[in-house]
This record gives C-alpha cells, sequence and structure tokens, in this order.
C-alpha cells in the first residue's frame, strides 16, 4: 500500500503488506504528519495491525484491507480460447492484466451472479490456460490454483451486470469484502480513529498531484493569481495538458464577484485547451484595472 505525498503528508510505505494474512503485524516505513494525533517519532514494530475489522485492542495504525489485486478496472467484451480479446457487448472482462504468484490458490468473486471464467499469462504475457475450460463457464465464488509458470490473471463475467470483483488469496472469500477498500486508519489522541487518505482539498498557487481521474492518469492542480490589465492580455499559460477536467475561480467586479466563464458588465476571462496546451484571455475596461481575478484549473498530462 503506498499513498503519495500531497504536500500534507509524506509517502507511506507498509513492508509486505501484499504478501500477508489479514491479522498479520508489520513493521511501519515511513512518516507521518500527523496534524496533531499520535506522536510519530515512537513509531516502531507491533504498532501497525492488519485487518478488515477494526482491532479490539487500539494500534496507532490500522490499516484496513481485503488484499484484492483486480485492479477495478473492466470493459465490455470476452476472451477467446486462446486468450484474445474478442468483442462481445453482452460480456465483461478484466481489461488489464492482472499480477499472480504461480503456484498459488485464489478465490474470485463478484458483486453480481454472473458465471467466471479465469485466464492465465506466462511473463511475456502468452497465453498459458483457462479455467474451468475452453468456453467452460463456472459459478463463482470460483477457487483456482496458478500454473507453475503464471505471472498474470484475467477473467470474463458472463454477464454485464457484474461491478466489482475480489481476487484474493486462499479459499475463504465472502461478499462483504467486495465493499472493502484498503484504508488506512490512524489512532488520535481522543481513542478515535480516523481515517487517511490521500488529501484533495490543497489549494497551491504551485501544481500539485491531488488524486487520480477516470482513465487512471493523476489529476493536478494549480491557482492562478493576479490582476486585470485596462486591455485585452494574455496570462500565464500551462503546457503539457491532456485533459481540462475542471475550471474554477472568481472575477472581482467591485464590489461584486463573478464566477469564471460569466461575463460582468466591463470583464470577461476566457480559459480554453487548445491542443495540450491552457491559454487564458483577459479583457476589461477601465473599471476593472487592477481588480482581482482568482483561476482554479484541475487537469490531466501528457507526460504520464
Amino acid at each position: 500500500m503506498k499513498y503519495n505525498d500531497n504536500g500534507t503528508f509524506k509517502e507511506i510505505h507498509i513492508k509486505a503488506l501484499d504478501t500477508l494474512p489479514v491479522g498479520t503485524e508489520v513493521d511501519y516505513d515511513g512518516e507521518i504528519i500527523p496534524n496533531g494525533w499520535t506522536e510519530v517519532e515512537s513509531l516502531d514494530d507491533k504498532l501497525v495491525n492488519v485487518d478488515t475489522t477494526q482491532p479490539s485492542s487500539k494500534e496507532k495504525i490500522w490499516i484496513q484491507s481485503n488484499e484484492n489485486i483486480f485492479d477495478g478496472v473492466l470493459e465490455s467484451g470476452t476472451i477467446n480460447e486462446y486468450g484474445e480479446n474478442i468483442e462481445n457487448s453482452n460480456r465483461k472482462r478484466s481489461k488489464n492484466y492482472l499480477p499472480c504468484k504461480p503456484n498459488t490458490t485464489y478465490t474470485i468473486i463478484f458483486d453480481s451472479q454472473a458465471n467466471v471464467i479465469v485466464m492465465f499469462y506466462n511473463s511475456s504475457k502468452t497465453f498459458i490456460s483457462q479455467l474451468p475450460g475452453p468456453n467452460t463457464w463456472t459459478s463463482q465464488p470460483f477457487t483456482f490454483t496458478t500454473p507453475s509458470n503464471a505471472a498474470y490473471i484475467r477473467f470474463i463475467s458472463y454477464t454485464t451486470e457484474t461491478t466489482k470483483v475480489l481476487i484474493k488469496v486462499g479459499t475463504s472469500v465472502t461478499s462483504t469484502e467486495l465493499n472493502i477498500n484498503d484504508s488506512m486508519y490512524i489512532l488520535g489522541d481522543d481513542d478515535i480513529y480516523r481515517k487517511f487518505s490521500p488529501q484533495n482539498n490543497i489549494y497551491s498557487l504551485e501544481e500539485i498531484k491531488i488524486g487520480t481521474w477516470i482513465d487512471g492518469k493523476p489529476l493536478y492542480r494549480k491557482i492562478l493569481i493576479g490582476t486585470f490589465a485596462n486591455t485585452t492580455n494574455f496570462i500565464e499559460m500551462i503546457y503539457n495538458v491532456s485533459q481540462l477536467v475542471n475550471i474554477g475561480g472568481t472575477i472581482q467586479d467591485r464590489p461584486w464577484n463573478y464566477f469564471i466563464n460569466t461575463t460582468s458588465q466591463t470583464a470577461e476571462l476566457d480559459v480554453v485547451l487548445i491542443g495540450n496546451v491552457i491559454n487564458f484571455r483577459l479583457r476589461a475596461t477601465d473599471r476593472l484595472a487592477n481588480q482581482a481575478y482568482k483561476i482554479i484549473l484541475e487537469y490531466t498530462k501528457t507526460t504520464d
């Protein structure tokens, strides 16, 4: 489990979390800026609890994990007996190759009643085999053992009703685990666990990473603050932008404030993505000279 630096918390690593069974205590490796919670200088072994339920004895850090190897990305289609993608609007399949261990028992479960086929691939992503067999479907939960040369798994859902999937090591899987996402909780001085997650409420004049967009790319935010000239003028441009996801902010027209993308009596602010560059154009009259604008931009980048 890894939480990226976002301006409030430093990067966190939990050693070998994916290889440990639920309930195993693990070492903490990293640093938290705790916002007035427990002091971090004393963190050492046996202070982290890995479980799907809140520990009965208080732990400074509690990891809630269902140890799911599925990355959450489904797409329409099926996979043929050669491990190749085939279009089929009545089926769903895992879009990506899911890393797995060889000679290891896993169980797969859906949030639907759809039957399943599991496909195996080697380290070169070359198809090996499938279970239960070519064009043979089985109900789930379905427990299977990976081949000795398996490095990746893919699967097919017989219907499009499947939206959540859990694949984990072992033979014991329950439907309630489908709704458990990897989470970390920090024990406060008041003995209350509070969820730790990357913060998206950070605003800065510098470009910062605030999360992940729906296509899997990092999502960035940047704030621009300035004042109008009394002519049409261009301000700072942002380059290497893939998608402009969100625009916000205000134009000040004394004594009023107008939202971005509206025109006051004396000013207009255009924000437009041209190619891979965000362009800004300000138009104003003498009345708005030296009045303020604030722009909030959220976007993805071509460099990721």
